[in-house]
């Protein structure tokens, strides 16, 4: 298959979407080439068969001269190749822009969407695309019979078991995200004052891992100074965002990740702390019918900052042959279910191969 690519960002080092280049290389392994159209590029480490070609936001071009670039990039790579799928990764904008050309020539489009938003834009791209993909039922926020669930994509090679399953000195706890009211971080600090109040013996620590973006610098400061109320210095620290492997290492030497985003949609964050083994705690209710089955304690029904302190501490209590096992369930059920190589399978061979394409190949057997 020849594969078209649709993405926001191609470069291995960004914080937020360096896991795409990973996507691009387990595509790559099941495709004859692919030609990534992308907003914008920085450090690449794709296969040798994957061409990437951005519309130039890394060069400060504007809106008018992108998005000239994107259909001259576009145009080329149609008339140059014989594309047998599109795939607009998190880009409902590229989907909806190259659906015209792609009906000439065509070629089926595949939207990946997994937010809770739902922008005028995705409503037009759910109606160009021949086929929707996303984590979980909930994730797509419009009904459509165009949807298929197909899991997430982890690398659980990269997101590994953590060395060391015992309990340390101190009780770690991160919570992984952008700092954001919306990921209630506020809530995990009150919990953190309650489990403080009520933890015994045990020492603790939580690490906050994520950019702080200026549209939410008044929501960063305003968690300093409930950190600085509580007496929580010493114990609650910020990281900003981390890069691939530090981000893994984080995940390795944890205790517990907290994730109290209630977006109904599986949390990649969550994901990869299971896939490292790594006890999780959250109100997502996407991950409650996974979870209850192998530890009630992991889910928590709402953001009752008195309930998550409550599993915090029953957590922490679990002997540490106990929370390995937990843990190795947790990796268990990502490698089967969310698996990076497992979702690339699943899109060249099942999901992108359109209907004209398998009659051809049928009627020339």
């Amino acid at each position: 298959m020849n594969l078209l690519v649709f993405n926001l960002a191609t470069d291995a080092d960004d914080p937020i979407l360096g896991f795409t280049t990973d996507w691009l290389n387990a595509l790559a392994r099941y495709c004859e080439v692919i030609h990534v159209i992308t907003m914008r590029k920085g450090r690449l480490a794709v296969a040798e068969n994957v061409h990437v070609h951005s519309v130039g936001k890394e060069k400060g071009y504007s809106e008018l001269r992108r998005a000239w670039v994107f259909y001259r990039l576009l145009l080329r790579i149609l008339r140059e190749n014989k594309i047998d799928a599109a795939f607009a990764h998190m880009m409902p904008l590229f989907a909806v822009l190259a659906s015209p050309l792609l009906i000439i020539h065509e070629v089926p489009v595949t939207l990946w969407y997994v937010h809770r938003s739902t922008p005028l834009l995705l409503r037009f791209a759910e109606v160009v695309s021949d086929s929707i993909v996303s984590s979980s039922e909930a994730s797509f926020p419009l009904e459509s019979e165009k949807l298929t669930v197909v899991g997430h994509g982890i690398d659980t090679d990269f997101f590994s078991l953590k060395e060391n399953d015992g309990f340390s000195s101190s009780f770690e706890i991160i919570s992984v995200s952008r700092i954001s009211p919306i990921k209630n971080i506020h809530t995990l600090i009150h919990a953190a004052n309650l489990f403080q109040n009520s933890r015994g013996e045990h020492a603790f620590e939580i690490k906050i891992i994520g950019a702080e973006l200026e549209r939410d610098q008044l929501y960063a400061d305003s968690l300093r100074k409930q950190i600085e109320g509580f007496g929580l210095t010493e114990k609650v620290r910020f990281t900003g965002s981390l890069s691939s492997i530090d981000l893994r290492r984080q995940y390795q030497e944890a205790n517990l990740l907290v994730n109290l985003t209630a977006s109904g949609s599986f949390d990649k964050v969550v994901l990869e702390a299971m896939s490292c083994g790594v006890l999780v705690l959250t109100s997502n209710t996407a991950f409650r019918a996974v979870l209850e089955p192998i530890e009630p304690l992991l889910f928590v029904p709402k953001n009752d900052p008195y309930a998550i302190a409550d599993h915090m501490h029953r957590i922490m209590a679990l002997s540490p042959e106990a929370r390995t096992e937990i843990g190795r369930r947790l990796r268990d059920l990502v490698v089967a279910e969310h698996d990076l190589d497992r979702l690339a399978n699943l899109l060249v061979n099942e999901v992108f191969v359109s209907k004209h394409v398998q009659d051809g190949e049928e009627g020339g057997s």
